[in-house]
């Protein structure tokens, strides 16, 4: 499973009495969520470009008709979308689980 790492190593670090750390090992994961922060955020840059535009909502409470199925250019643009999520989120996938190995092979 993997965790948010914006989350662990501030939490491991505010733990370090808690858990024992010596100041070597809390600057060690100081360092290891830096450097995982820096490694994701062009990943995490490139997720928010590939981003679909915001629907514009009319009126709630008006009755639209039922909008028209997708053409076969839309569908093809949400399945090269969804590829390029796929191919960003697997480095930022790789990344975080490494950076956990790491910090497991700290404490």
């Amino acid at each position: 499973m993997l965790w948010e790492p914006e989350q662990i190593f501030p939490l491991a670090v505010a733990r370090a009495g808690e858990l024992h750390l010596t100041d070597d090992q809390r600057a060690r994961i100081e360092t290891l969520g830096s450097e995982l922060r820096a490694k994701n955020a062009p990943l995490l840059d490139a997720i928010d470009t590939l981003r679909p535009p915001p629907l514009t909502l009319g009126d709630p409470s008006a009755t639209a008709p039922t909008p028209p199925p997708p053409t076969p250019e839309q569908i093809a643009a949400v399945v090269a979308r969804r590829h390029a999520l796929g191919d960003v989120r697997a480095p930022l996938h790789d990344n975080t689980r490494l950076a956990r190995d790491s910090l497991v092979a700290v404490l």
